[in-house]
């Protein structure tokens, strides 16, 4: 049996939701629950009253990598019946990026009170919870959407911190996908390079992809002050979004 999520030992415990606090809210009005899976998989059978938002299109709204005007991201969830009071509780599979997206797309536009189902439907499934197929009928709100800008990196700003010592690129996919030996969900296949031609810097890189970021910092900022740029370079050419997530202390 799993641990409970305040038990685990995670600085911020309050962005996961367990299964048996979202099962005991289902009736509550207040609380949106939002399905992060495929047009199909929704449809299949969904935790009941959950509407369905998938993070990598936005409901249609996103085909490139830029995200969509903050007007028309607050129009698509108010008709889903959330506003920026309403505690939103996100879930998908449980072992996917799609709820992670939908829910980082949410903390961009500003909201609030975001939490991420602990284990996904998985889990939920696995404990005997219910689900329904019924289209749920949740009234309209208004949400008023204020982007933060310092959630989202976009391909421009990408560009320009390939050579900035400030930076450090992050790839969140997994070591298949971040190596070319898998697809994923958005093809790597075009990016990957000839077995052997790696250039130096991409064994650093992969210690930031496995999640030692103690050996990431070492990696990209050296005691002697010089830094390798090709591991970068090689994340960036990899995956145009990015993450800025350490800033050297100056």
């Amino acid at each position: 049996m799993p641990l409970p999520v305040h038990d685990r030992g995670y600085p911020h415990p309050e962005l996961l939701a367990e299964t048996d606090w979202l099962a005991s809210r289902l009736s509550d009005p207040t609380v949106r629950v939002v399905d992060a899976r495929s047009d199909e998989n929704y449809a299949t059978g969904h935790i009941p009253g959950a509407v369905h938002l998938s993070g990598f299109s936005l409901g249609g709204l996103r085909a490139g990598p830029e995200m969509p005007e903050p007007e028309a991201f607050a129009q698509l969830v108010g008709s889903l019946g959330i506003d920026e009071h309403t505690p939103v509780v996100v879930y998908d599979q449980g072992q996917s990026q799609m709820a992670g997206m939908t829910a980082w797309a949410f903390l961009y536009y500003g909201h609030p009170d975001l939490r991420y189902l602990d284990g996904g439907l998985t889990k939920w499934t696995a404990e005997g919870l219910p689900l329904s197929s019924d289209p749920p009928a949740h009234e309209p709100r208004t949400f008023a959407a204020r982007p933060m800008a310092g959630v989202f990196c976009s391909l421009e700003q990408a560009k320009a911190a390939v050579d900035d010592d400030d930076a450090i690129f992050w790839d969140v996919r997994s070591l298949g996908e971040f190596e070319g030996d898998h697809a994923g969900l958005e093809s790597s296949a075009a990016a990957r390079a000839p077995a052997g031609s790696d250039p130096p810097g991409v064994d650093r890189a992969l210690r930031c992809q496995r999640g030692d970021l103690e050996a990431c910092r070492r990696d990209h900022h050296p005691p002697g002050g010089e830094r390798d740029h090709t591991g970068g370079r090689r994340r960036h050419q990899l995956r145009r979004r990015c993450a800025r997530v350490s800033r050297r202390s100056s």
